[in-house]
């Protein structure tokens, strides 16, 4: 017997045991735990649920007091009930635990049954929807729907609406598209924008700890070419190559290739071969495999697949690559008594005036993009670059556009005043 009411003595009107055990009389399933969330009952897992929240070991638990102390009980493997004692805050903190699970439990479910539900008739409207604007307009809502199929089915109104004049249409990466409905695709994007930032910020610093300096240099290096967070005016056709070309970075281009050789780009995993040379020449079928993996890095860099067009500019990323290691492998060990070569092969640090040094310090602490501020404040000279790369292409899409630096958090003071130094060779 385990009872809901203290035994042998008149609860107290108003205290907070006698409060909650009333509203569990009122329905005792709520005390109760499910054991179809539960699984096969064992004395750990409940203990987990009173000691660390574990939610299989709360549905495990029946909710009530001993003698007027909160308590809780539960049947074992060997089918046994046991009744532990618990403190008031314990048994409290419990109860709100369990119940915000199987809130969190219930809207999963909705969730999941909301999507079978209407998903053979958002699937077919979202197909037609995508072939009379474009084709990865499918793609968004797919990946909407995904996340809230309320959402998406307003995405789908939004084109009906747009389509009868009750909503502007805008364009988004190229594509016209609702206004409402580039909002959604922003959201998605941008999630994506923040994801890549975060899985190039751990890869650079994964290597850094672990003395492999060229390779964190390399992997920022890379991270210039990340479609932005926010961008919503290049195409969504703009190509990896494409981008490196335009924001005159070919040697962050090649470090592509090279991180893709070694294995270690981020989220990559495994090598990948570089197309070989037959009789003077180029097999195509190992340049076609090539090409596969290397949209793949391109798509998750932000970027639409590069096509026939860009192969000069990634046989030129390869070649820079080819003969030999592009990203030294060593530890760096800081030694005064390295060569002189090895000295000379480092890029000497651009002369910074004062005006220049306080415009940067400006650029660093206000900039919108996380991986800019870090290079900026890293005092490394191949980041410092890296960063003048990133600036000095800001800088010439501002001409076009002023807006642009607002978005970047840069003011048009900061930016002129550190031009001569983007310019530098």
């Amino acid at each position: 017997m385990f009872p809901m009411q203290p035994e042998g003595q008149e609860p107290k009107r108003g205290d907070p045991l006698d409060i909650v055990l009333g509203e569990m009389n009122k329905n005792p399933m709520w005390a109760m735990g499910d054991a179809s969330v539960a699984g096969p009952p064992t004395f750990a897992r409940a203990v987990s649920g009173i000691e660390n929240g574990d939610y299989q070991g709360l549905e495990m638990l029946t909710f009530g007091a001993v003698n007027g102390v909160p308590a809780v009980s539960f049947v074992d493997e060997d089918n046994q009930r046991q009744v532990i004692r618990v403190t008031m805050p314990q048994w409290q903190a419990m109860i709100s635990q369990r119940d915000s699970a199987r809130a969190e439990l219930r809207q999963r479910r909705e969730l999941e049954a909301k999507k079978q539900a209407f998903a053979p008739q958002f699937k077919a409207l979202a197909t037609r929807v995508g072939e009379s604007q474009d084709p990865i307009i499918s793609e968004y809502l797919g990946v909407l729907y995904e996340m809230d199929p309320g959402a998406a089915m307003q995405g789908l109104q939004s084109f009906l609406k747009a389509r009868s004049g009750r909503e502007n249409y805008t364009m988004y990466r190229g594509m016209e598209v609702p206004e409402s409905m580039a909002d959604a695709i922003a959201v998605i994007e941008d999630d994506r924008a923040s994801k890549r930032d975060e899985m190039f910020g751990r890869a650079a610093a994964g290597f850094a700890e672990s003395g492999r300096r060229n390779m964190a240099t390399s992997i920022n290096m890379i991270s210039t070419l990340t479609r932005p967070r926010g961008d919503r005016v290049m195409p969504r056709s703009m190509t990896l190559p494409q981008y490196a070309m335009q924001s005159q970075n070919p040697m962050a281009l090649a470090h592509v290739v090279d991180a893709m050789r070694q294995g270690v780009f981020p989220g990559l995993g495994q090598t990948v071969q570089l197309p070989t040379i037959v009789n003077g020449r180029i097999d195509p079928q190992s340049m076609e495999q090539f090409m596969q993996r290397f949209n793949e890095v391109s798509g998750a860099m932000g970027w639409g697949p590069a096509g026939e067009q860009d192969i000069p500019v990634i046989l030129d990323a390869i070649a820079r690559v080819s003969g030999g290691s592009y990203i030294p492998q060593e530890v760096e060990v800081p030694s005064s008594s390295k060569s002189s070569s090895a000295t000379s092969a480092t890029p000497a640090a651009p002369s910074v005036g004062m005006g220049q040094r306080n415009s940067l310090d400006n650029i660093s602490r206000t900039a919108a993009d996380p991986v800019l501020r870090r290079m900026l404040q890293s005092g490394n000279t191949m980041e410092m670059q890296s960063a003048f790369v990133r600036l000095k292409y800001l800088y010439e899409q501002s001409r076009r556009d002023p807006s642009v630096l607002s978005q970047a958090g840069i003011s048009k003071a900061d930016i002129e005043a550190v031009y001569s130094l983007l310019t530098q060779e």
